[in-house]
């Protein structure tokens, strides 16, 4: 690398120069000293994703020559962040070199081992004072040529396979069938490619549902993903399984249906018939099955047979069952595929098609929607070609961005309405006669399978939705007359056949709902199947008319009380709300004041918290969806010290929503909770409730983009965990405690907290709980099976602090150690077994 004069003319994957580190004249504390350290975070994890390699301060990035090093590295520094922002250690090595008489700064960054995922930055990085962040939060960096860059498209596929980049991978066994006649090419659609293949680095969720309305290419992205995993042979991937239970098609040239049926030799008709072809593919034949078999039967041979070879398996199109055994086939195999990956780390997946959600939750949830409008356009070039028409569109043009209206950017509708134009009729006219008779038959594809499937009050509900939206659940109960408890039902429904949305950013007359941008498309489809549409009609229009009375009544109501608030007259806005409450008989005030009246009893001195409490909760009750609803609530239960009850509202509101934030506060709630129950002196249910909030913030971390909140959980969790093992230790007294503090610093390491007190926890008390059963008590079968466990753990431990982390090593002795005095202890318990028979 060096000839004397100076170091090779140009940088490479696996070396990298720097004059300075840069540094010395900042203060910690300053923005850009931060940026600098996740900067330098970022070659180290770029290097370490790729094939390793060398950083080398103190030559010149421009001349290569050597100009000498002046600064310290900042080893702790870098080492705290990596560990904040991946949740990963990298066993990396810095040296310093001398060289005629220059000291020159040697980083260098090991490769990942065989097998072992990338990286991905689990936070955004710490911004420079100018407001720039050098990765972003689900970020897998790599060495592209001279430069760490994120990787996305080939790049990413070639890191989550284990390929090197630019290598010829092999291709994975697949029983793919022929692609559908009516395609052509696949256009864009990178991001959501490049979601699915993160998903494979997903080791908390092993299913994923692709889900959205007819004619969106749910098929096509899916079918596009497992060619490529096919082509990259990902190395946890051994085979893919595709089966469909899709019947028809619909060609947009020709506007028809078309039979695919006799063209799918992998097709399924029901439950068991999917799990049996599944299977078939495994390697069963005929005579391996019983017509007695049950589905619990079945399931358990699909756990068999999945875990002698891992496998993806895509079920297309679920929709073509009828609903419930949609739930259940995506209900079952999600059970399947977890229980294969908690049993024993097993790398098969499922993903599934469907326009429903199916109960699948929000990790597990996949929503596709139609084209942006840049791939749109891209799409639109390629179709226009294909129909041999001439492509005159502007992108960003008036009638380029109605074509996208129109079509939701669903590449079915749009092919649909080029049909018209390819047969010489005009853009801007094809659009009309599309929305009108032109495009009924392709709106029945997409649209009359779910409308088909609606009960008759659903239909009215929809119905009075494309009249009124937005509207809130009160009108819509006085709309179509249907009881609140079972409209909420039926807006459960509809959101399932996305023929609903919520707009959470509606602050005042309680929760919203709208129709879906397809709504223009929807009305001719669903008036026919309502018995009485005047009647919903007539209503909507009187609604409509004391909305626009009420928005004039609560502007003013709320304008005064924010004056009172803003000149800090707190008693005075909870009088003149206590007064309004009392008289105010409109719905969407009344929800309003509810949550100002808790937001004044809050602000009281000394405040009322139990009215505070009440209020929010009946805000609640009458559906207001207020931002700030849920915050104050928040803050109310904390200042009143109910942890249990902070925690219910997080887990609701989390339910419906991620927001980081939550994550936080609930963290937060389980800590306090887990104090006050030891203060209480109880002293399992402290521990108990350390444990459940280590574990739920350890379940958030690797689920959900937690972005500035990551390190306050992440903190959380490992105080959690801590205190847990503390107090568990300080309360050990026999033989039973000793392994019930081993349990609890287990639980901390499978939840990435492996500081050095839980390591030198787990080798005490594992060494401690076999000394003790090997010298007092006769060996029985369970203690056998015990101490098996606590080798495997132990050596498991081991394995990772020898691959991962050389700093601890102290740590890594003590643990080499606890490992041969257990298996030590495990041949004497297994003589002693061998003896008593």
């Amino acid at each position: 690398m060096y000839n004397g004069d100076h170091f090779f003319l140009h940088e490479d994957a696996l070396w990298d120069y720097k004059g300075e580190i840069g540094l010395k004249k900042l203060n910690k504390s300053d923005d850009d000293y931060k940026y600098k350290i996740c900067d330098l975070v970022k070659d180290i994890v770029s290097f370490f994703n790729t094939e390793g390699g060398y950083i080398i301060f103190g030559v010149d990035d421009s001349s290569k020559k050597i100009i000498g090093l002046s600064e310290e590295f900042p080893l702790d520094d870098i080492c705290s962040r990596l560990k904040t922002d991946t949740n990963e250690e990298i066993p990396f090595t810095y040296y310093k070199q001398t060289v005629k008489d220059f000291l020159l700064g040697v980083l260098f960054i090991p490769p990942r081992v065989a097998n072992q995922a990338p990286i991905a930055f689990k936070a955004n990085s710490k911004k420079s004072s100018k407001g720039r962040n050098c990765y972003k939060q689900n970020d897998i960096y790599y060495r592209n040529g001279d430069s760490s860059e994120p990787a996305i498209g080939d790049a990413l596929m070639r890191l989550v396979s284990g390929q090197k980049i630019g290598s010829i991978a092999k291709i994975v066994d697949h029983n793919l069938p022929v692609r559908d006649k009516s395609f052509t090419q696949f256009i864009g659609r990178r991001a959501e490619l490049d979601k699915l293949w993160r998903w494979l680095l997903d080791t908390f969720n092993n299913t994923r549902l692709v889900a959205g309305v007819g004619g969106v290419g749910k098929t096509t992205l899916v079918r596009e993903f497992v060619e490529e995993v096919v082509n990259q042979s990902p190395g946890n991937i051994e085979r893919i399984i595709w089966l469909s239970a899709k019947k028809n098609n619909f060609d947009a040239f020709y506007n028809s249906l078309y039979s695919i049926e006799s063209s799918y030799e992998n097709r399924f008709s029901s439950e068991n018939d999917l799990y049996k072809k599944i299977l078939i593919s495994c390697g069963y034949i005929e005579s391996d099955f019983d017509e007695e078999w049950s589905r619990s039967r079945y399931l358990i041979e699909l756990n068999a047979a999945l875990n002698v070879t891992p496998s993806l398996v895509v079920v297309d199109d679920l929709d073509s069952l009828e609903h419930d055994t949609q739930l259940d086939i995506f209900s079952n195999l999600s059970l399947v595929f977890h229980g294969l990956s908690i049993s024993g780390g097993n790398s098969s997946r499922c993903i599934a098609t469907a326009r429903l959600r199916l109960g699948a939750s929000v990790s597990q949830y996949h929503e596709l929607r139609g084209f942006s409008e840049g791939d749109f356009y891209a799409f639109l070039k390629h179709a226009y070609n294909q129909y041999n028409i001439k492509f005159e569109l502007t992108r960003g043009s008036k009638l380029f961005k109605n074509f996208h209206r129109f079509s939701l950017g669903s590449p079915l509708f749009s092919s649909s309405i080029l049909r018209l134009v390819a047969g010489g009729v005009a853009l801007d006219k094809a659009l009309n006669y599309w929305e009108n008779a032109e495009g009924e038959d392709v709106r029945d594809f997409a649209f009359k399978k779910e409308i088909d499937q609606l009960a008759p009050g659903q239909l009215r509900v929809l119905y009075a939705l494309l009249l009124l939206s937005p509207c809130s659940l009160e009108e819509l109960v006085a709309v179509t007359g249907i009881a609140e408890r079972t409209m909420v039902t039926e807006i459960g429904r509809l959101s399932d056949y996305h023929l609903l949305e919520r707009d959470p950013s509606v602050t005042s007359g309680g929760r919203e709902f709208s129709a879906p941008s397809n709504s223009s498309l929807l009305y001719d489809l669903v008036k026919p199947k309502i018995d009485d549409p005047r009647r919903i009609e007539k209503r909507s229009k009187e609604i409509r008319a004391e909305k626009r009375a009420r928005v004039e009544e609560v502007s003013i109501a709320i304008g005064r009380i924010v004056s009172f608030w803003k000149l800090e007259e707190y008693e005075k806005a909870f009088e003149y709300i206590d007064k309004l409450k009392s008289k105010s008989g409109a719905a969407g005030l009344q929800r309003d004041l509810e949550c100002m009246y808790g937001r004044a009893c809050l602000r009281l001195s000394p405040p009322e918290l139990d009215k505070a409490d009440a209020a929010f909760r009946r805000a609640r009750e009458k559906s207001c969806d207020r931002v700030e609803l849920l915050p104050l609530w928040i803050e109310c239960r904390q200042l009143k010290g109910d942890w249990a009850g902070v925690i219910e509202l997080c887990e609701k509101a989390l339910d419906e929503k991620i927001d980081a934030q939550r994550f936080a506060d609930i963290g937060h709630a389980y800590f306090n909770l887990g104090t006050d129950r030891y203060s209480a002196g109880e002293i399992q249910g402290a521990v108990d409730t350390y444990v459940k909030g280590g574990q739920v913030l350890n379940a958030a971390i690797g689920a959900h983009e937690l972005s500035d909140y990551f390190q306050s959980v992440n903190t959380r969790r490992k105080e959690c965990f801590i205190e847990a093992i503390r107090i568990a230790q300080e309360n050990s007294h026999g033989l039973k405690d000793v392994l019930n503090v081993y349990e609890i610093a287990w639980s901390a390491f499978e939840c990435f907290v492996r500081n050095p007190y839980v390591l030198n926890i787990l080798a005490d008390s594992s060494v401690k709980w076999g000394e003790f059963v090997t010298k007092i008590r006769k060996t029985s079968k369970g203690d056998f099976s015990k101490i098996d466990t606590l080798v495997g753990r132990q050596s498991n431990v081991l394995e990772i602090l020898e691959n991962h982390d050389w700093s601890y090593r102290d740590l890594i002795l003590k643990t080499r150690i606890s490992v041969e005095k257990l298996i030590g202890y495990r041949e004497i318990m297994h003589d002693a077994l061998n003896d008593s028979l």
